[in-house]
């Protein structure tokens, strides 16, 4: 059951569907469909409000093929503080060094997968 512009409760705010113009993909995992990191934030921002939400980074690290991150984003949705934990990720190019910037694009991976959880760009997943 998806939301949609009527749904005015939080999680139907959180929900609802982005322009498709905002839609962009990711041709290196397959064609997947996405919501970049920023309108995302903004969606956090809008409904729970700059201080209704937060995220932070619990663990990070490097495999031989990627950079790692566990998230955690914390929120308060009506009166209620909750928090979600996903992992994000970012593919090592073949010859390029670990570094700071794998990090951040780790950690957008990961808020955005928190927030997929709260219903933020939710449709966007497949099923599987």
């Amino acid at each position: 059951m998806g939301a949609d512009m009527t749904d005015q409760t939080t999680y139907g705010r959180l929900a609802e569907h982005f322009p498709t113009e905002a839609h962009k993909t990711l041709q290196a995992r397959g064609g997947q469909t996405y919501v970049p990191w920023n309108l995302v934030a903004d969606r956090l921002n809008t409904v729970l409000t700059i201080t209704g939400w937060s995220f932070e980074i619990i663990r990070e690290g490097f495999t031989q093929n990627e950079a790692w991150v566990l998230g955690r984003l914390t929120a308060t949705i009506d009166g209620e503080t909750t928090f979600r934990d996903q992992y994000g990720c970012a593919d090592i190019m073949l010859g390029q060094s670990p570094n700071t910037d794998l990090l951040k694009k780790a950690g957008t991976d990961a808020l955005k997968k928190c927030a997929q959880v709260f219903g933020v760009a939710l449709y966007l997943t497949d099923a599987e």
